[in-house]
């Protein structure tokens, strides 16, 4: 159950981020318009930036799904850094 659990979880999490990676690369303007961040000359570099981080942590979160599906050894590790990733974006969002 727990396996089954941590698998729909990545999926859903893949998902996720998947979609905003396309969102930032294919529709910029409005991905950064529903991030608060107005588009223009000085926030391209910004969206293409962000495209490259999210495409990062999706392929994380596909490979750790692939481990888990694969129930290799070393996926903690691969959860533990999106893990990481996904409290200090939580965090980032509260304190703002």
């Amino acid at each position: 159950m727990p396996r089954t659990l941590l698998l729909f979880m990545l999926a859903i999490a893949a998902a996720a981020e998947l979609g905003l990676t396309g969102g930032v690369f294919l529709y910029p303007a409005f991905t950064l318009a529903q991030l608060g961040v107005k588009y223009g000359p000085e926030t391209a570099f910004l969206a293409y930036l962000t495209g490259w981080f999210l495409l990062l942590v999706s392929l994380l979160a596909l490979l750790a799904l692939g481990r888990v599906w694969q129930r290799r050894p070393g996926y903690a590790g691969l959860c533990y850094l999106l893990g990481l990733w996904w409290i200090g974006i939580g965090v980032g969002i509260y304190v703002a």
